[in-house]
């Protein structure tokens, strides 16, 4: 207790209080000894120091405790007790005396989501030895924060006028950086840093939140935000995607399929999305979908194509004999809905659509949160009558793992080893080898970017059964495909 009095400075007052004391004793002896107080007052006096004394140890150590507490207290709220990186809480009180000063975020969820089998420790592992990298060869980065509910690391520097010069030395280093985990060492997978300029009336937790949230435009390495524009630009969007929901923008496409054998009939094709601007431009999924990912519409944009697919094959097919398949994708977010496959059905009904012309599409691409729910739904969909196809086969998260678990019945051979067939020999190997695996299986084979006749000769030769792409035929609207389909009848 002694050696520690130091730290919360209580040795001077103790020393104050030790040598009154003593004082104070010497000078009640010195008045018996003269015979100025009788004996029984000088043991009522030093009863009294004695009392005194304690009072003031235990007051001390009442003030110690309490500093203590405190001090864990702070340590909590500003220290990330998993990491051992300062918070936020931390990052507001070491900018608050500065004026002019640039955030920096670095991202690492790209690392992050390659290294699934890390663990926490371990990411929390890489955290740390990056943020002593960057302390051990950087002047200004001498601390490194944590903000919440992202994957990186905030830091902060003076906004000097070769900022921009010292941003690029940061991500060389980032670029020499390599993490050392249980014998092996990995850098990292793409390094961009979101950056903003911050003014001291500036609300810090708001612009880290921002900051965190920014995706980077293009592929820059590094990205600086407009915290001005920010917020209106995302309420714009929103404003812009609910209206599209709202005003019935989006309309639906189709892209036919081509039957490699004869004993296929009926039309197959797959249902595809399209959303039309007031200036007449047509937008394609890839231009409009990650608003939708962003704000979390994936389920909402699902159910309309899903309701507007069924409303519209009511309303032309009139020989249901002519239809061998219509095609829907579904988003990994859906397949995570319990009510997904009630709901199906449910608007089946009404539409009075049946089930055994409707396939499903999942996207390899895209991993599924919660298998067990989507395993349900598929196993649903199926004994109603539908059929579950695997599309991107070949490109995602789990490929031969979600062959083997998932209930399908069709296989889509991802275009990016069909484009190339007729030239190269690897890509006909490895569409060769899918073939064989599924016909093995039992799965229907559909080969995607099919551009010309001689893809799909040597799809034929390959045993694929269908084929689709712009060689067979481009995506034309649902609504005028339907009609086509039901003069045929």
């Amino acid at each position: 207790m002694g050696v520690g009095l130091g730290k919360f400075g209580l040795i001077r007052p103790f020393l104050i209080a030790s040598i009154t004391l003593l004082i104070c004793v010497e000078n009640i002896v010195s008045q018996y000894n003269a015979g100025l107080i009788q004996q029984e007052h000088l043991y009522g006096m030093l009863l009294v120091l004695f009392v005194l004394s304690m009072l003031t140890f235990l007051l001390g150590a009442h003030t110690i405790k309490n500093f203590i507490t405190a001090r864990k207290a702070v340590e909590k709220e500003r220290v990330d007790s998993f990491t051992g990186l300062y918070t936020l809480s931390q990052l507001q009180e070491d900018i608050s005396p500065r004026n002019n000063v640039v955030l920096i975020y670095i991202d690492l969820k790209p690392t992050l989501s390659k290294l699934n089998g890390l663990g926490h420790q371990g990411q929390a592992q890489l955290m740390r030895q990056l943020s002593q990298y960057l302390a051990q060869n950087t002047e200004y980065l001498q601390r490194a924060y944590l903000p919440p509910f992202a994957n990186g690391l905030i830091c902060f520097a003076p906004r000097l006028p070769y900022i921009n010069t010292e941003l690029k030395k940061l991500i060389q280093l980032l670029d020499d950086f390599y993490f050392y985990f249980e014998d092996s060492s990995v850098s990292l997978v793409k390094r961009t840093i979101q950056c903003v300029d911050i003014a001291e009336s500036d609300n810090v937790e708001a612009l880290v939140s921002k900051l965190c949230q920014q995706r980077p435009q293009s592929n820059l390495a590094i990205n600086w935000l407009d915290a001005a524009s920010t917020s209106k630009s995302k309420l714009n969007k929103l404003s812009f995607i609910q209206s599209c929901f709202r005003e019935n923008k989006f309309e639906l496409y189709c892209q036919p399929y081509l039957a490699l054998n004869t004993k296929n009939t009926g039309s197959y094709f797959e249902v595809l999305l399209r959303l039309n601007q007031d200036d007449s431009r047509v937008m394609s999924p890839a231009e409009f979908f990650p608003l939708i990912h962003e704000f979390g519409l994936e389920i909402e944009l699902d159910e309309w194509v899903i309701t507007n697919t069924f409303c519209k094959l009511s309303q032309n097919i009139v020989d249901w004999d002519n239809l061998g398949k219509c095609s829907i994708n579904l988003t990994a977010k859906a397949l995570n809905s319990p009510s997904l496959a009630h709901n199906i059905r449910l608007h089946a009904d009404i539409y009075g659509v049946p089930l055994k012309k409707v396939c499903f599409e999942i996207t390899e691409s895209d991993a599924l949160r919660n298998e067990s729910i989507a395993i349900q739904n598929l196993s649903l969909l199926r004994e109603a009558g539908c059929t579950i196809a695997l599309d991107d086969f070949g490109t995602g998260y789990a490929s031969f793992d979600y062959l083997r678990r998932l209930p399908l019945d069709v296989l889509k051979v991802d275009g990016s080893f069909v484009k190339d067939i007729v030239s190269s020999e690897n890509d006909r190997i490895i569409v060769q080898a899918i073939s064989q695996v599924a016909n093995s299986m039992k799965l229907v084979t559909v080969a995607e970017f099919v551009e010309s006749e001689a893809h799909i000769e040597t799809l034929k030769s390959l045993n694929i059964q269908f084929a689709q792409g712009f060689g067979v035929a481009k995506p034309l609207p649902l609504q005028d495909y339907l009609k086509k389909l039901s003069n045929k009848a």
